[in-house]
């Protein structure tokens, strides 16, 4: 069941001295004045830590000018549920929502409503979330992406950023990051890192071809590609210097992939889970 928003009133205190007499001054009848009023602002917060959303309803109280219609979600089917009905302006997320992802929430959003504007609040910067954030955003919406670590200055200056003047924020590290990625792995596409998650979790190449419903060469394909990408000839450079075979290219694929954060602890046991269940549905014996 969707809750109800919690309808609050922003701090005033931003208006310009005497703007209340100019009001005044007008001879427009009392409906234009009604019309003239601030639109509200329709806000939705997704963090499952209730100090967090407290803590964001209060910022966002002291910050907006207007009246805020401000609703909260604990959870990726409320969010996605409440987001579908309430149609909000904008979305503050936690990148990481029990065992879902911020960005998977935002995509569906985006999806129904690309011209709503998100920012993702993270408790910590992976690259992976470089890859997320520029695979699925619009072109024709504003975004924001800052760590909760951050002090409440630079939060309100994001918020603002995004909900009032349309401007993106992207924290330092994330910007960093879009250079790195550039220049050290070349964009990776979806198929890739599903592979690149499969070859983490130790499927062979007949497994992931299986799986996937695609064939063994296509997955080998696949495979050659990313260590192109990751590794960028690493294992031979190393292999001319000591004469012999140093590094497993596989093992190798996968600790590159963890040390950039192109998948985490969290890709890796949610990947695992779904593969067993997926043995459990073609009636395949687990351990």
């Amino acid at each position: 069941m969707v809750p109800d928003p919690i309808t609050v009133k922003a701090n005033l205190d931003f208006r310009v001295p005497g703007e209340e007499q100019l009001m005044l001054e007008k001879s427009d009848p009392p409906e234009s004045c009604e019309a003239s009023k601030q639109q509200i602002t329709k806000i939705l917060i997704v963090d499952d830590l209730i100090s967090m959303r407290d803590h964001m309803i209060g910022l966002l109280r002291k910050i907006l000018p207007g009246e805020l219609d401000l609703a909260v979600a604990v959870d990726a089917d409320e969010a996605k549920s409440i987001a579908v009905a309430q149609k909000p302006d904008a979305v503050i997320v936690d990148t990481q929502i029990g065992e879902s992802s911020g960005f998977k929430i935002a995509e569906k959003i985006w999806k129904d409503s690309p011209n709503t504007k998100i920012l993702f609040w993270s408790r910590t910067h992976k690259e992976k979330h470089v890859w997320e954030l520029e695979r699925i955003r619009p072109r024709c919406t504003s975004y924001g992406y800052i760590l909760k670590s951050e002090s409440d200055a630079k939060l309100a200056y994001a918020i603002e950023s995004i909900v009032l003047h349309d401007n993106p924020y992207l924290y330092p590290l994330y910007r960093n990051s879009q250079i790195g990625l550039r220049s050290q792995i070349d964009e990776l596409t979806e198929a890739e890192l599903e592979t690149l998650e499969d070859v983490a979790i130790g499927l062979t190449d007949r497994a992931i071809a299986q799986r996937r419903h695609i064939s063994v060469r296509g997955v080998q394909n696949r495979i050659s590609i990313l260590l192109s990408k990751v590794l960028r000839g690493e294992c031979g450079i190393v292999h001319e210097k000591t004469g012999m075979e140093s590094l497993n290219q596989r093992s190798r694929l996968v600790y590159l992939a963890l040390c950039r954060g192109l998948i985490d602890q969290e890709d890796i046991e949610e990947r695992n889970r779904e593969f067993f269940a997926w043995l459990d549905a073609e009636n395949y014996s687990t351990p």
